[in-house]
């Protein structure tokens, strides 16, 4: 199997993705790591792929819920979810992380290669070519557990204790997620354990990755409160209206973030009408001090 090349985006939010079977832990984790991203300050986008266009199709529901599979092909079903990925990745995704919010997805790419593989079509290259317009993570999680383990966590929910699971496909669904995990610079992660203990694994990546980028946020707010007299600062704070900057205090806040980031900007970034909150100014300084633009993340 060779690597998917995925896209580096040119956001500077980040690209957080969740991946596994069925019973892996996703949705803790991601419940989790937003809550734990909130509280240092972080804009959120929780989405998950496919989207439900694709989940609620007559198609996606038979692969899902029945046996019996004779009256479609697989690759149909892979292809339809390609193109849905493709969309929300580039109009979804993509436009969330270049407003700098920090994007958490349930599944990704990643699981739309996994599937076509374990169901047999090892030779498809298509799904190689279409891989490189998708937005590549900025950590990529693949939850790893014994299927036995995943497959007792799904019966335990009420609605889906007597739902259809091909047993077969989830032990190729688990071969399939550690070697895409392994070729593509994704971080495995065992989850059979306590959801604390796997979260603490998921938590030193991100701190590890936070670590890796300037903390603009923090100290862009701290400027503006500074330059506000003490206002209550947030990133959806109005520089005029809420924080009383007038022309004079704008020029006093761009000398100081050129002071801070030892850059000088250029004229097309400073619009007035392109700098109206602080969530604005966080995204400028991030630019300058290089944030995703260096994408220096190991996936």
């Amino acid at each position: 199997m060779e690597a998917l090349n995925l896209k580096v985006h040119d956001g500077t939010g980040l690209l957080i993705t969740f991946c596994g079977l069925d019973g892996c832990g996703k949705s803790t984790m991601i419940e989790k790591t937003a809550a734990y991203l909130e509280k240092k300050g972080h804009s959120l986008l929780l989405t998950r792929q496919p989207t439900d266009f694709v989940r609620r199709s007559d198609i996606f529901r038979t692969y899902m819920d029945l046996e019996d599979h004779d009256n479609y092909e697989y690759r149909s079903l892979s292809l339809l979810a390609a193109s849905d990925r493709v969309q929300h990745s580039c109009h979804v995704i993509l436009p969330a992380l270049r407003e700098g919010k920090t994007v958490i997805s349930d599944r990704y790419f990643y699981s739309c290669l996994a599937n076509l593989r374990a169901r047999g079509y090892r030779e498809d290259r298509w799904i190689y070519e279409i891989a490189e317009t998708i937005p590549k993570p900025d950590l990529a999680f693949f939850l790893d557990v014994p299927v036995k383990t995943a497959v007792a966590r799904v019966r335990s929910r009420a609605a889906e204790k007597d739902r259809y699971i091909d047993m077969a496909l989830q032990y190729e669904l688990r071969k399939e997620y550690r070697e895409i995990c392994g070729r593509s610079g994704g971080i495995l992660i065992n989850a059979e354990g306590p959801w604390e203990q796997t979260f603490a694994a998921v938590r030193e990546k991100i701190d590890e990755l936070l670590a890796r980028r300037p903390d603009m946020s923090g100290q862009v707010l701290a400027l503006l409160g500074e330059l506000a007299a003490g206002s209550s600062v947030c990133r959806e704070s109005r520089l005029s209206e809420d924080l009383g900057l007038d022309s004079f205090g704008r020029v006093s806040l761009i000398l100081a973030l050129e002071e801070l980031l030892d850059a000088e900007f250029e004229e097309s970034d400073l619009d007035p009408f392109q700098l109206v909150t602080a969530g604005d100014v966080v995204r400028l300084a991030q630019k300058y001090a290089g944030g995703a633009y260096e994408n220096t993340a190991a996936v």
